[in-house]
């Protein structure tokens, strides 16, 4: 319990992978990701990153509507178990010009004697570029309710881009731009001493489905 409540602030910003649900997946289609990156920190006299690795898994409900479960790699090191299983919602298919998305997911941490949930909602932007090409940003919001409240706000952008079943991605995130870093006792690099800028790769690929 207490191994919890001390790493918890530090799962809590560098929680979050990249952002890669950015159109969807089709209904009865299924794809699989995976992501690697984190927040820069000053340390030993230059910016080095925490790094943080994530894998999941999406699925179409319907054309408008997925389902995914992310992950957290980097949490099992400490014995700890993290997992984001959430929905998407497009109110607009991939054949608008822009597509935009709403996320509603939970980010769940335990240490197999005490566990915390955090909801999450994310509200993000996508423009497909011809077939390959898609740049996407978007603003994600982590909050907690119990205890001492919790609200931690962060933007990010990147592009996407597609080589057969495969997509590549490139992002860069301001997590936590509402934290002040002086109340942290990491040297986080950010903007205005406000929060922790985080580059971020990943990897996604269809493995099909219903056509």
């Amino acid at each position: 319990m207490h191994k919890l409540l001390f790493l918890l602030p530090l799962l809590l910003l560098i929680g979050c992978g990249a952002q890669m649900r950015n159109l969807p997946v089709g209904e009865g289609r299924m794809q699989a990701s995976a992501s690697v990156g984190g927040p820069l920190v000053n340390a030993f006299g230059t910016v080095i990153p925490i790094p943080y690795a994530m894998a999941g898994a999406t699925y179409g409900i319907t054309d408008r509507l997925d389902a995914h479960a992310d992950l957290h790699v980097l949490a099992a090191v400490f014995k700890f178990m993290g997992l984001t299983p959430g929905l998407t919602y497009f109110p607009k298919l991939p054949v608008d010009r822009w597509v935009p998305s709403v996320t509603a997911d939970v980010l769940l941490f335990s240490d197999f004697t005490a566990k915390r949930a955090y909801p999450e909602i994310t509200a993000a932007i996508a423009h497909p570029i011809g077939t390959r090409w898609v740049p996407y940003a978007g603003l994600h919001n982590t909050f907690q309710f119990s205890h001492h409240p919790v609200y931690i706000s962060s933007l990010y952008a990147g592009t996407s881009y597609r080589m057969g079943r495969v997509n590549l991605y490139g992002e860069l995130q301001w997590l936590a731009l509402n934290r002040d870093n002086h109340l942290t006792p990491v040297d986080y690099h950010g903007i205005g001493e406000h929060g922790a800028l985080s580059p971020q790769f990943g990897v996604s690929m269809d493995l099909g489905g219903k056509k």
